[in-house]
């Protein structure tokens, strides 16, 4: 491996979007990533400050990095019908590094789409001897929606964001967590700034305004 990065060797890992979309929509939600299969541990030096578990699939050694990585939360609330299916309710949450409070919103989605858009190409990234590993205890809900599967699904969810929160598993694998949770966009750093501004600017107009009307008074005390 060269320096700087952490890679996974797992070439069965396929995706609908190039590698090129895959990556800048990582980028977008500040995961510091080389290509699909490798993140990049010197992207970004400011993101550093928090311990990352990295595993090294060739070789089987481990390492950590301190970094400030992004934080995914998601659970599955509850589900309800609508047009002769069960859709569960997913209430999702991401704090981005630099920023206080998280994004947050909710989805829903149906036990076909966790398993076409999720669950299926998770496994094939892993491989099923790797997944069956990673995944011993979060079994994926059973087919039919039976009792219990809003229970399977938010455990198997939070196993899913607990890997990509400690970057354990490919880049590949996090942007299809990400994608299927399907988050708002983040703010941008030139909102932020006018924001900012404009917080600035509104503080500055009160005290002035106050600053004024002591004057005023002042001046109709002194007649």
């Amino acid at each position: 491996h060269s320096a700087g990065t952490r890679s996974y060797t797992m070439s069965s890992c396929r995706d609908d979007w190039t590698e090129e979309q895959q990556v800048s929509y990582l980028r977008k939600y500040a995961y510091p990533v080389t290509n699909t299969l490798s993140w990049d541990e010197s992207a970004n030096p400011s993101l550093f400050g928090r311990k990352g578990a990295f595993t090294e699939e060739e070789g089987g050694s481990s390492s950590s990095l301190a970094v400030a990585w992004p934080e995914l939360d998601v659970t599955v609330t509850g589900h309800h019908e609508k047009e002769k299916h069960t859709w569960y309710i997913l209430d999702c949450a991401v704090l981005l590094p630099g920023r206080s409070h998280p994004l947050r919103w909710v989805v829903e989605r149906r036990l076909a789409h966790f398993r076409e858009q999720l669950y299926d190409p998770v496994r094939l990234c892993f491989g099923d001897a790797s997944y069956a590993e990673k995944f011993r205890a979060a079994p994926f809900a059973l087919r039919g929606g039976l009792p219990g599967t809003t229970a399977r699904l938010g455990k198997w969810l939070s196993t899913l964001t607990g890997f990509a929160n400690e970057a354990s598993c490919p880049p590949a694998v996090a942007c299809l967590a990400l994608r299927f949770l399907a988050p708002p966009e983040p703010p941008s750093s030139g909102a932020a700034v006018k924001s900012a501004a404009s917080s600035a600017a509104s503080k500055l107009k009160g005290a002035l305004g106050a600053a004024q009307g002591k004057v005023k008074e002042s001046l109709e005390k002194t007649r």
